[in-house]
C-alpha cells in the first residue's frame, strides 16, 4: 500500500526546489534539496534491498548500468506519482507551446567504470530532471554539459538536481564528468516529460 503522505510531502518539496531553481542558462538549472529526507530514507532502503534491477541494453550506455522503472505499492510508484503532480510547474517553467506530458522515473544504478561521452537525450523528451543520491560517490562523478562551448561541471552531491530544457533545437550536449570508480555505486533518479503520451518501446 502506497503512503499518500508521503507522495503530497514529496510532490511539494519539489515543487518547492522548483521555484527555488538555479539558473545556469535559459535551458539548465541547478535544484538542491530537493526530496525530503523520508522519501531518501525508504529509497536508500529499496535499492539496498530489491532484486527488481533491469540491465539497460542500449550499448551506448555500457553494461554497467541498471535501472528500475516501475514497482506497484513502493517508493518508486509513490515517487512517481509526486513526480506527476509536478507536471503543471514544469510546463510553467518552460511555457512550450504545446504541453508537456509526464513520461515517467528511473532510478539507476551505476557500478565500476560507468561512464557515457558528449551525448543528447532521446529527441522526444521535452525536459528531463535528474537527482544525484546518497553519499555513495565522489563529487567528480557528476555530470558535465556544454555550454557556448565552454564545459560547466555539475558536482555529484546528494540530493541536489539539474533541470534541462530539451525543447529546443539544439539539445544540451553532456556527459559523466568522471567514471564511477571501483567498489562504488552511482545512483541517481531520472524523471522526464514529453510531448508524446507515451515514449515507443
Amino acid at each position: 500500500m502506497i503512503d499518500q503522505q508521503l507522495i503530497e510531502q514529496t510532490a511539494q518539496s519539489i515543487a518547492n526546489c522548483l521555484d527555488n531553481r538555479k539558473n545556469i542558462c535559459n535551458s539548465l538549472f541547478t535544484l538542491e534539496n530537493v526530496l525530503p529526507e523520508s522519501a531518501c530514507e525508504k529509497l536508500w532502503h529499496y535499492v539496498q534491498t530489491t532484486n527488481k534491477w533491469n540491465s539497460i541494453e542500449d550499448a551506448f550506455y555500457q553494461q554497467n548500468r541498471k535501472k528500475i522503472t516501475w514497482e506497484s505499492d513502493t517508493v518508486i510508484e509513490e515517487l512517481h506519482c509526486a513526480f506527476e503532480q509536478t507536471t503543471e510547474k514544469i510546463n510553467q517553467i518552460f511555457q512550450p507551446a504545446q504541453k508537456q506530458n509526464f513520461i515517467g522515473i528511473a532510478v539507476w544504478e551505476d557500478s565500476e567504470e560507468y561512464s557515457i561521452g558528449w551525448h543528447t537525450d532521446n529527441p522526444l523528451l521535452s525536459s528531463a530532471l535528474q537527482i544525484y543520491l546518497f553519499d555513495t560517490c565522489p563529487s567528480e562523478c557528476g555530470t558535465t554539459f556544454k555550454i557556448n562551448n565552454v564545459d560547466v561541471d555539475l558536482p555529484f552531491v546528494h540530493n541536489t538536481a539539474y533541470l534541462a530544457d530539451q525543447n529546443l533545437d539544439n539539445k544540451l550536449l553532456h556527459k559523466t564528468t568522471h567514471p564511477t570508480p571501483a567498489g562504488i555505486k552511482r545512483y541517481s533518479l531520472h524523471a522526464s516529460w514529453s510531448f508524446t503520451e507515451k515514449l515507443p518501446g
